[in-house]
């Protein structure tokens, strides 16, 4: 097979799939506000993010199932639907027991810490009940999901995670609306959306697959998905640590409107995440399927693609994130957070770059790496951000997490072996990033100045995005044969 068909298409279809969800966001929030109230709505959003941690911890058994789906494509209906049904009692079985969890620490939470109102706290402690029950109800679509990515069912794929999103969003706030900013039924009613989001992933993957008569449990499968999903789910757990800890130390050292200055051009720099991430998650699949030297082509070329995607982006970003900031936070903010945003925009470029070899470690089998690596960075990350804020502000704080993507993005290409030509496309691209942001900061108050560095620079990152899209249609016809699964080996796992 060519190892590159399909993957532009799966790739614009999963960027649709992150962004429809994203305008439906940004729709939403001032309507909560003005509904429900901020301190509703920010305890909505605290418990939104207990159910997004705790569901975390589901063995990584989506991105196992996917990975080994994908190795079954030659197989029979049979074992592919043998797979999905062990990795579901799996899935529900931990989530029973993340369910419990969370509405043990929600209720510590909500009862001990949070200073709210007594009739709040007695519906958010009602309300986490509900919550509990949705965590399982989650792992399992959210392993149905798997399954579908894993036979680049992308279509279907979007389809649920659009539609579970835009319900989890929307159907709290209509509950609002008819019972008068009710806490308990606002969070009764996001476990009915992913009711939903589990019945439509299910009927999906019941054709796709196709799921047979409920199988018997497989206990050495099982050990298998648990044994590569596990080391996926110390990385789930890591990398949201990674991305947390910089708002602590400068809310700790600098204070709370510190913390506003940095996480708002930070949050707003980082979408740029959602093109690398529609990319990866065409990746993976074709990676577990692939053999060897087709997989690493893949690796080349889905870097030096990406590279031509994002390198103009992250550069006209830099040169607009300045007076966008002046017009939507206003000028008492925008200046500092403008100088975070256009450094933390460099760390968004090594983000960009890992998000490759990344990938091709957990299809090839290694998902203990990327776990192995984000503890080693922990520890010295830490450290250098303590020192960074104390002496640096909020600016140092930006520098040490760009810091930390980079080597993040150096670790990750020297394990999985990225190719030479592939580290040349890094540097080449670099280049426009690097000086772009040495033109804003030069350039100072100067808007001329910065115009025409602007225009200047966006020439240069333009003609390297062209030349790169020569390097990828120079490999694009090499085909290459996909490898095949036993259900219960543990090849690739």
């Amino acid at each position: 097979m060519n190892p590159f068909e399909g993957l532009r298409r799966n790739t614009a279809i999963n960027l649709v799939g992150a962004g429809l969800p994203l305008v439906v966001s940004l729709a939403t929030v001032p309507v909560y506000v003005r509904v429900i109230g901020p301190e509703r709505y920010g305890i909505l959003l605290i418990v939104w993010a207990l159910l997004g941690y705790f569901g975390a911890f589901d063995l990584g058994l989506s991105r196992a199932v996917a990975h080994k789906m994908a190795q079954l494509r030659q197989a029979t209906a049979e074992q592919r639907s043998q797979l999905v049904w062990t990795g579901l009692v799996l899935g529900v079985g931990v989530g029973l027991l993340g369910g419990a969890a969370m509405v043990g620490v929600g209720y510590l939470f909500s009862d001990r810490l949070l200073d709210i109102a007594p009739d709040l706290r007695r519906d958010t402690v009602a309300g986490l009940i509900w919550l509990g029950l949705a965590v399982p109800i989650t792992n399992a679509m959210w392993l149905l999901i798997g399954s579908l990515e894993g036979q680049e069912r992308f279509v279907r794929a979007n389809a649920v995670i659009v539609t579970s999103t835009v319900l989890a969003q929307a159907v709290p706030l209509c509950v609002g609306l008819l019972t008068g900013s009710g806490l308990t039924w606002m969070l009764a009613s996001v476990t009915l959306a992913s009711l939903f989001g589990l019945v439509m992933a299910g009927a999906m993957s019941a054709r796709a697959v196709p799921l047979r008569r409920i199988s018997g449990f497989d206990r050495s499968l099982a050990a298998v998905l648990a044994r590569y999903g596990g080391w996926v789910m110390v990385t789930s757990i890591l990398g949201p640590l990674l991305l947390i800890i910089d708002r602590l130390v400068i809310g700790a050292i600098s204070g709370a409107r510190a913390v506003t200055s940095y996480a708002v051009p930070y949050n707003l720099v980082s979408r740029i995440g959602i093109v690398p991430l529609s990319l990866t998650r065409s990746l993976f699949p074709r990676l577990s399927l692939l053999a060897g030297d087709a997989a690493d082509l893949v690796q080349r070329q889905a870097v030096v693609g990406l590279l031509a995607v994002v390198t103009p982006f992250l550069v006209v970003a830099m040169f607009l994130l300045e007076p966008f900031l002046h017009i939507w936070i206003g000028e008492d903010l925008a200046p500092e957070a403008s100088r975070v945003g256009q450094i933390i925009l460099l760390g968004v470029f090594a983000n960009a770059v890992a998000s490759i070899p990344y990938t091709y470690l957990l299809a090839r089998g290694r998902p203990s790496v990327p776990a192995k690596l984000y503890l080693l960075e922990l520890v010295p990350y830490i450290a250098l951000l303590l020192i960074a804020v104390r002496y640096a502000g909020i600016e140092g704080a930006a520098w040490a997490t760009t810091a930390r993507m980079s080597a993040d993005a150096v670790l990750m290409g020297a394990a999985a072996r990225l190719p030479r030509r592939a580290v040349g496309a890094v540097v080449t691209a670099w280049l426009p990033v690097a000086l772009a942001y040495a033109v804003v900061v030069s350039a100072g108050g100067s808007s001329g100045g910065r115009a025409v560095g602007g225009i200047v620079v966006t020439g240069i990152a333009i003609i390297i995005s062209l030349w790169l899209h020569r390097q990828i249609r120079a490999d694009a016809g090499r085909p290459a044969a996909p490898k095949s699964g036993h259900l219960t080996g543990a090849e690739g796992l």
